[in-house]
């Protein structure tokens, strides 16, 4: 049995109420969440009255930009002086902590609510239909344990729902429409006690996530399958051909955490005589240079920590499955390392250290 809290009232509802108590004891001086803004539209945005959480709309079937990435920018130079909550998704805490390991960001002073993650729609959804005219299929899903059909690819082949460092969680698949809230730490614990909210004893459907992954697993094969081929370059060079080198998958990839990027310096302009050199010597110039090497670059700089959340295939204006390919390269790379990027903040990079036991594999003893 788990520590946490239940009410007959719906997951959205139940979670603002909780936020408004926080905030209105002084447990946290802001919340962290998506909201609607001026326009109808969503943003995550920091929150710091009671009445401002009336437009809160705690997990929220959209990713406007993975909130790891806002909160990189958000700690960079210092953690927040006084406590605030912060919602965000599985995917986007790991991607937060990966960034921490690299200094990038800091977690003092940030309470870390989550949730069993149903997925988000793309954000075409947002610009050409309106969420409000899916939100309701869309929890209905979550309440029937289904995988929606029109989530993201990412999402929908997701198996990593669960969070591994939250302080609370919002149990939305082990529910069936409720409000179910779990305490998977002391801070979370504390953050509770003294509201309405105190914890008690919960019973959790453990079947339903387990059923959910076995869904997701077989979603996942179908679409690798499908979208990513397996003839080495030959495959890379069908599916990236297409690329017209507007980098945006990596400007909203919340692991690209170089300050500057290489890619965009100088290093990798070129002189108008390097192209007459390259047409002597192949009939043919690619315009724009240097994409495929850009994503070689960013396989390599980051595929070890990718945590699949699906951004750079949202983005992408040629609808290359990035995100696919990336989730199979990462996926491949992780197994290899053991490691579940952003499983634990005290876990090391693989890139960052390294075991006697490694180089056996190229001929060292």
């Amino acid at each position: 049995m788990a520590k946490g809290v239940a009410r007959d009232i719906g997951p959205v509802e139940g979670m603002r109420e909780l936020l408004k108590h926080l905030l209105a004891r002084g447990k946290v001086e802001g919340v962290f969440a998506l909201a609607k803004v001026e326009g109808g539209s969503m943003a995550y945005t920091l929150i710091t009255s009671v009445q401002g959480l009336d437009g809160c709309v705690p997990f929220s079937p959209l990713m406007p930009v993975n909130m790891g990435q806002v909160l990189t920018r958000f700690t960079l130079k210092g953690a927040p002086s006084r406590p605030i909550a912060v919602l965000l998704r599985p995917c986007e805490m790991r991607a937060f902590v990966e960034t921490v390991k690299r200094r990038q960001g800091r977690m003092e002073n940030l309470v870390f609510i989550s949730c069993t993650c149903g997925g988000v729609f793309p954000l075409g959804v947002e610009v050409e239909e309106g969420l409000e005219s899916r939100s309701g299929e869309y929890w209905g899903a979550v309440t029937r344990n289904e995988v929606h059909p029109d989530l993201r690819p990412a999402c929908r082949s997701c198996v990593e729902f669960m969070p591994y460092t939250a302080d609370l969680t919002l149990r939305l698949l082990e529910s069936t429409g409720r409000f179910l809230l779990t305490s998977d730490s002391d801070h979370g614990t504390d953050l509770l006690r003294g509201t309405p909210y105190e914890l008690e004893g919960v019973e959790l459907d453990q079947g339903r996530p387990r059923a959910l992954l076995e869904r997701r697993s077989e979603v996942r094969s179908k679409l690798l399958d499908k979208e990513v081929g397996t003839d080495g370059m030959d495959s890379f060079v069908r599916t990236f051909g297409r690329c017209i080198g507007c980098h945006a998958c990596g400007k909203v990839c919340p692991i690209c955490y170089c300050t500057s990027c290489t890619f965009e310096s100088p290093l990798f302009e070129r002189k108008s005589d390097d192209f007459y050199k390259e047409l002597e010597e192949k009939e043919g110039v690619r315009l724009p240079p240097g994409t495929a090497q850009f994503h070689l670059g960013r396989m390599v700089h980051m595929a070890v920590s990718c945590v699949a959340c699906g951004s750079c295939q949202d983005v992408c204006p040629v609808h290359i499955p990035v995100s696919l390919v990336f989730k199979k390269v990462g996926e491949s790379l992780q197994r290899t390392f053991e490691y579940v990027p952003g499983r634990s903040p005290k876990e090391a990079v693989p890139l960052s250290a390294f075991e006697i036991e490694e180089f056996k594999g190229i001929g060292e003893e």
